[in-house]
């Protein structure tokens, strides 16, 4: 997996004199020694306010904590980059004028007239950074790695994960003049004319895999206009094509995501903050230094937030961990660009109309996990369904064709029993052996045996299903309401028939579709028969399961049906219709003429029924997923071992239900 981490530090406000280190910083270096034992291609990143309030007095402290950080990172540690903050710069008279005269001026000219000052006002902070980076073995060229006018691109190769990472290094400290800097300050047209010069000129022939972009203040610190000259460059897929922009200043910690129709941007915000004996008594966050993963390959951002206690140690930032899964997993997760993640999934809906779309909510996961566990529960349940089938009718078949002396003396029995032992033992394609015993003299005995075996084997997918659904809900606990009851009441819950699956069949005469099977036992009896049309006639139309909610105006017969049900007729709360994909499922009527199809429909047609609200995002994971593709599947499987027409079957099953079908008619 392609991934490396990023330490953000920012707003460490050194404010004491000589080497030795306060309290919090000795605790944050053995935090940092502590969280670093999984971590490996670590980026170090410092947004800022290294001193606190330009009094650099305060740089052997400075110093000896990055001394201390080297030794602990120490391979492991790839690059570092520090960039300037407010409190770096030190302020002088010219500061008020400068900024006079910036909306006066052409870009090149105020950097031309001005920009000298301010790499005055910054020239201890350059000063200690080279010393900085000299204590880091991953610094190569030292003097290199300063940017002479405070901002510029620099490149990060990790040759481990074969990635190249560019890092916007910006200055947004120096139009700084106090403590009321907020919607206040510039970045520059030069600065950012400067940078993107300088990003496409390292580019190369090898892309960035990603883009970061440095800065000590959040962008909304910016005036308006300058955040939007900002905003233009780092949002653009044409110029910076920025993915992350990393700040700090506010002393608190912050994720957001910017998203444009083009582009995305995350925003990762962290700080130690004030000194605590210059703590402003109203402030209310704690000290924080955050963690960032990048899974590239994943297209994720690992957000981990430490945050101190009273004490000032370090731990989980729990407050910032708003859902249960953030807590659980001490982290937030944030996708590195947006566009590339789909946060919800199609559902179908009939010809002509646009899909509608199910955005996925904190119980996705859960639902997701529940259909596949649902699914494989019901392969299992049919394939030794299925084996049980192929064995009982290959004796059955055997037995026949042995006994049958008529036939004896016109073939080779023994071989052609020989032939059905590899097609029902070994799996080997001899459909035309079977279609050859179809025509033989038993071959009508053995086709209602058939038919009743499929007819059992449809019924077997129905209870499976069903089974398979309600044993994994209660396993996994899914609904809300079990809460606080007990297990015996559990089980009388799951009992109670809140899901019905089930198979219709076509009687062409009425051109009406018969219960065939069901997974509620003497559900037959009731189950109404269902008209050509509606939501069956699109699902068939389309090739795609169909949801009754999501396509509610083309089933509003049904919905008037389950509404005006009489009070011991339970009514349902949703149900998919799907037509599974099998071999001759297909009633076509020709034109005698022109020989053009003027009618069409499927012979077996398949639904699950629901009477609970909160199983339908089920429904909506079939949809998704093709349950129809499932359900086809255990056609197929059958199939190859006996091939069925179904239109011989629908007649044969139509036939044996002819003192129901007067009882049921019309309806859902």
């Amino acid at each position: 997996m392609n991934d490396f981490t990023i330490l953000h530090l920012s707003d460490l406000h050194f404010n004491k004199k000589g080497k030795q280190l306060p309290d919090l910083m000795v605790n944050l270096l053995s935090d940092i020694k502590e969280q670093l034992k999984y971590i490996n291609n670590l980026i170090i990143v410092v947004t800022g306010d290294l001193v606190h309030r330009g009094n650099y007095e305060y740089k052997n402290s400075v110093l000896t904590f990055f001394e201390k950080l080297s030794d602990i990172v120490g391979s492991k540690a790839k690059d570092i980059y520090i960039i300037p903050g407010n409190h770096d710069k030190v302020r002088n008279c010219v500061d008020s004028k400068m900024l006079e005269d910036y909306d006066k001026k052409e870009a090149q000219e105020f950097y031309q007239d001005y920009w000298k000052y301010v790499k005055f006002g910054f020239s201890q902070y350059q000063e200690l950074v080279k010393e900085i980076y000299a204590k880091f073995n991953c610094v190569e060229d030292v003097e290199r790695k300063i940017k002479t006018d405070l901002y510029g691109v620099s490149v990060t190769e990790l040759s481990s994960i074969n990635k190249k990472i560019a890092f916007l290094q910006f200055n947004t400290a120096w139009a700084c003049t106090g403590d009321a800097d907020e919607r206040k300050l510039k970045i520059g047209a030069f600065q950012l004319e400067s940078i993107v010069g300088e990003y496409e000129d390292l580019k190369g022939e090898k892309k960035y895999d990603l883009t970061i972009a440095l800065a000590h203040h959040p962008l909304d610190w910016l005036t308006g206009e300058e955040e939007n000259l900002l905003r233009t460059k780092i949002l653009s897929n044409y110029s910076l094509d920025c993915d992350v922009y990393i700040s700090g200043h506010i002393h608190n910690r912050d994720v957001t995501n910017l998203l444009s129709p083009r582009h995305s941007l995350t925003t990762l915000v962290s700080g130690i903050g004030w000194p605590d004996d210059e703590r402003p008594t109203s402030f209310p966050h704690k000290h924080t230094y955050s963690w960032y993963q990048f899974n590239l390959d994943l297209n994720s951002i690992d957000v981990y937030v430490r945050s101190s206690n009273d004490i000032n140690k370090f731990q989980p930032d729990l407050q910032f961990y708003t859902t249960q899964q953030n807590r659980v997993d001490e982290k937030i997760v944030m996708p590195i660009d947006q566009h590339k993640t789909q946060p919800y999934f199609y559902l179908s809906t009939v010809e002509g109309r646009t899909s509608k779309v199910c955005y996925f909510t904190g119980d996705t996961v859960k639902w997701l996990q529940t259909y596949m566990t649902i699914i494989g529960k019901c392969r299992i349940k049919v394939y030794k369904e299925l084996e049980k089938i192929k064995y009982d009718t290959y004796d059955i078949m055997k037995y026949l064709l042995l006994s049958d002396k008529r036939l004896a003396k016109k073939i080779d029995v023994e071989r052609l029993v020989h032939e059905l032992y590899d097609i029902f033992y070994l799996g080997i394609d001899h459909k035309n052996i079977v279609k050859f015993i179809y025509k033989t003299r038993k071959g009508k005995r053995l086709k209602n045996f058939w038919y009743d075996e499929y007819s059992g084997y449809l019924q077997a997918i129905c209870s499976s299903l069903a089974n398979a659904i309600s044993c994994t809900l209660k396993e996994n606990k899914v609904e809300e309401d079990k809460e606080g009851e007990t297990e015996g009441e559990e089980e009388e819950k799951i009992k109670e028939c809140d899901v019905r699956v089930h198979f219709r069949c076509l009687d062409l005469e009425s051109d009406n579709y018969y219960h065939l099977c069901t997974s509620i036992l003497g559900e037959e009896n009731y189950m109404q028969s269902l008209k050509w049309g509606q939501l069956l006639q699109s699902s068939y139309e389309t090739k795609k399961p169909l949801v009754a909610s999501i396509n509610r105006e083309y089933c509003a017969e049904s919905y008037l049906k389950n509404e005006t049900k009489e009070k011991d007729q339970k009514k349902w709360i949703d149900f998919l219709t799907a037509v599974p994909n099998a071999y001759r499922n297909a009633y076509l009527e020709l034109d005698r003429e022109t020989e053009q199809v003027i009618k069409r429909r499927p012979w077996v047609t398949f639904g699950i029924t629901i009477y609970k609200e909160e199983y339908t995002y089920l429904l909506y994971l079939m949809d998704f997923f093709r349950i129809d593709d499932v359900i086809s599947d255990f056609f197929h499987q059958f199939e190859f071992y006996i091939p069925i027409d179904y239109e011989d079957f629908a007649n044969y099953i139509i036939k044996g239900k002819e003192g129901v079908k007067n009882k049921n008619e019309t309806g859902k």
